[in-house]
């Protein structure tokens, strides 16, 4: 279930994310990709932090809960914040090239002119 619950903030943070380069593309401002995604990944992990310390027996059945979700949201954060503006750049480009009429080829045949 915390596998399940971790691949859902790491979607909905791929796609917050996602939301924010265009929205930022659009204004023509340099895009600060942290400022969007930390918000959302800081929350569940300040609101689990204290469950492994409570003694109660409810509490207890959640710990293996938030030994996975906590970890994994940590790792996911650090993964998607460099990895994801990335795609985004690299499939907006490509996106960009089919779109005016370049085809796949169009950059070989370009280094092959600029090449003496």
């Amino acid at each position: 279930m915390g596998y399940v619950t971790l691949a859902g903030v790491v979607v909905n943070n791929s796609i917050l994310l996602v939301d924010f380069i265009k929205h930022e593309h659009a204004e023509g401002v340099a895009v600060a990709t942290a400022r969007a995604v930390f918000p959302t990944t800081s929350t569940p992990v300040a609101g689990l932090i204290p469950i492994p310390t409570e003694t109660s027996l409810q509490a207890q059945i959640l710990v293996p809960l938030v030994a996975s979700l906590v970890p994994g949201l940590v790792a996911a954060y650090a993964v998607v914040i460099p990895v994801l503006p990335v795609v985004h750049a690299t499939l907006a480009d490509f996106a960009s090239r089919r779109l005016n009429g370049a085809g796949p080829c169009a950059a070989r045949s370009e280094m092959d002119e600029a090449s003496p």
